[in-house]
Parts: C-alpha cells; sequence; structure tokens
C-alpha cells in the first residue's frame, strides 16, 4: 500500500472502514443490502458518488483477493448484487466575490504559519496536495522564477504534474515571503529543505476550520485548482498551455472549467 506513489487517499478510505461497524463482522457474514445501507446512509450525509464508489470498489477488491489468493474460493462477492454509484460529476466551484479575503484572514488567524502560504500557493501553481506538501526549496529557482519537479513526480495518468512549472508574480511573493533576507535584501531559502514546513493534515484541519466561521458552503481544498485553471484561461492562455502548466493529460479533464466567473481577488 504505502509503495504506491500517492497512498494517502486509500489509506484514509481504510481508515474510515475500520471505523465502521461492518468491519467488525466476518466476511462470509456480510451482504449485498449491509453494503447498500452504507451507500445510501453516504449519500444522506452529502458525500459525492465517486467517493461512495471508490470505498465500495475498495471493499469488492478486498473480496476478489480473499476469493482468488487467500483459499476463499467459495465466498461470494455481496458488491455484486448492488447497484454502483456512477463517477460524480465534474465540479466548477469557483471562489466567489469576497471569499478569498475571508478565507485568508481566518487562515491568517491561524498559529500555523504556513496555513495562509499554503493556500495561496494552491492557487498560484495548481499543484495537487500531495505534491504541493512535499515540494523542497531546491526545486525552486526564484530568480528564473520556475519550479523543476523530478521525474519520480511525473506520471502518465491524469493526475501528472508538469516538469517545469512557471512562478507567477504573486507565488514569487508568497515564496520570498518564506525566506529571510540578507544584507542586501536578496532572499535567503530557509535551511529546511521543504518549502512548506508542516503537514497537509495539519493544514487542511486549519482550512475547514477556516470556512466554517464564515459559512462558506460547498468549497473543498481540491477546488483552489479550478481556481487556477479558470485564472489561466482569463489571462488569455489556450487550453493546451493551461494544461501543460496544472499537469492534466487530457483536454476532457479541462472541460468545464468555469472562466466567466467573477474574479475573487
Amino acid at each position: 500500500m504505502r509503495d504506491k506513489r500517492h497512498p494517502y487517499q486509500e489509506i484514509r478510505r481504510i481508515e474510515r472502514w475500520l471505523q465502521n461497524d461492518l468491519s467488525y463482522r466476518t466476511l462470509g457474514n456480510l451482504k449485498g443490502a449491509d453494503f447498500a445501507r452504507h451507500r445510501d446512509a453516504r449519500r444522506e450525509a452529502g458525500r459525492a458518488e465517486n467517493t461512495i464508489r471508490l470505498e465500495l470498489q475498495l471493499i469488492s477488491h478486498l473480496f476478489e483477493i480473499a476469493r482468488k489468493e487467500w483459499g476463499m474460493e467459495h465466498l461470494p462477492n455481496p458488491l455484486n448484487n448492488i447497484r454502483k454509484p456512477s463517477g460524480s460529476r465534474a465540479r466548477n466551484r469557483r471562489l466567489e466575490a469576497g471569499e478569498y479575503e475571508l478565507i485568508h484572514e481566518q487562515l491568517c488567524t491561524s498559529r500555523n504559519r504556513y496555513a495562509a502560504i499554503a493556500f495561496d500557493l494552491a492557487i498560484e501553481t495548481s499543484l495537487r496536495q500531495g505534491v504541493l506538501f512535499k515540494l523542497r526549496w531546491e526545486r525552486v529557482d526564484l530568480t528564473t522564477r520556475m519550479i523543476r519537479l523530478p521525474a519520480k513526480m511525473l506520471e502518465t495518468t491524469n493526475k501528472g504534474v508538469p516538469p517545469l512549472l512557471p512562478l507567477s508574480t504573486r507565488a514569487v511573493a508568497v515564496l520570498q515571503s518564506i525566506c529571510s533576507k540578507d544584507d542586501l535584501g536578496i532572499p535567503i531559502k530557509p535551511s529546511s529543505g521543504l518549502v512548506l514546513n508542516t503537514t497537509a493534515n495539519a493544514i487542511i484541519c486549519i482550512w475547514k476550520n477556516a470556512i466554517a466561521k464564515p459559512q462558506i458552503s460547498n468549497l473543498r481544498w481540491h477546488d483552489r485548482r479550478h481556481e487556477a485553471a479558470s485564472r489561466l484561461f482569463e489571462k488569455g492562455l489556450p487550453p493546451m498551455e493551461v494544461a501543460s502548466i496544472t499537469g492534466h493529460k487530457s483536454m476532457q479533464m479541462l472541460k468545464g472549467t468555469p472562466t466567466s466567473s467573477r474574479r475573487a481577488c
């Protein structure tokens, strides 16, 4: 599991299942109706269809492994007997007028100095959570305004990242704010290797509290990628160039990106 490039989400799904009452029952005692009730409960809780689908897919895989490799050939897979959720519709949530200021203000009051910085960099670089919080200073060149990402971070799927990521003026300013300065005013990068010397979990917890206080609804951390892509379109960049920055390998992934919404900041 941990050998995967991005195991975080799958580990989180396993942790959620371990907290579920169904995890205390034997495989042979589980029925399709049990998972149908779980599916419906997750829907009532407002979880996305694709989130539910992936949760059920994990358990279905467990049953198949038990059948094929654990000597339980006669064990039926109860997931085959229920209707599976379809994939989610693409989200196109952007920051609305005033939301950036409200969120940023809340993040700035956090004891974690990287909370607001992570939020700004997420928007300005469009980097996914897994890459953003692993970004190291050795990959950042403030002079050429580029981030050079190692080959091990590059993927062949839609969740790829570009080998060279140009930095906006705002992104450079945010990165410089982390640095100290010498007598000539030249930024000195921190000795710690990570640009964001904190964890993704810490920032996401602060983020959730930040959007709860001003009661901002239907906004997720990942939505700032829609915001980032939309801003690139608003600057007049063509789809291929936007995809080269955001790391999308398919134009379908960019389809529906909102570009006509009012800029929030």
